[in-house]
């Protein structure tokens, strides 16, 4: 199964819920893949995180942070503070494309 198929097969199932891609190809991914509620995040890496546990602190929606293994790297002291609020609404996917490169 492709990226693109994986997230358009998890939003199709969940299509109130907010989407927020990370750089590279998650975000031209999520770009093709029609959901009414979705935001990408270019030129950050791995700041992605902080925008889903900002936005999932602020409403009820569920909201999907699709992220890159190597972006989540760039950021991995942002899932203590994830940890700390404890958000229920936030699901927090992490994609390995075998590659820091895409960006």
């Amino acid at each position: 199964m492709t990226q693109k198929t994986y997230i358009s097969n998890l939003l199709s199932k969940h299509k109130d819920a907010v989407a927020i891609g990370s750089l590279g190809t998650i975000s031209y991914d999520l770009a093709e893949i029609p959901h009414k509620n979705k935001l990408l995040i270019k030129g950050a890496m791995g700041c992605v995180l902080g925008v889903g546990l900002g936005y999932a602190l602020n409403t009820k929606k569920q909201v999907y942070v699709f992220v890159g293994d190597g972006a989540l790297l760039m950021k991995l002291g942002s899932l203590a503070t994830i940890r700390k609020y404890k958000p229920k609404n936030l699901h927090i996917i992490v994609l390995d494309n075998g590659q820091h490169k895409s960006t």
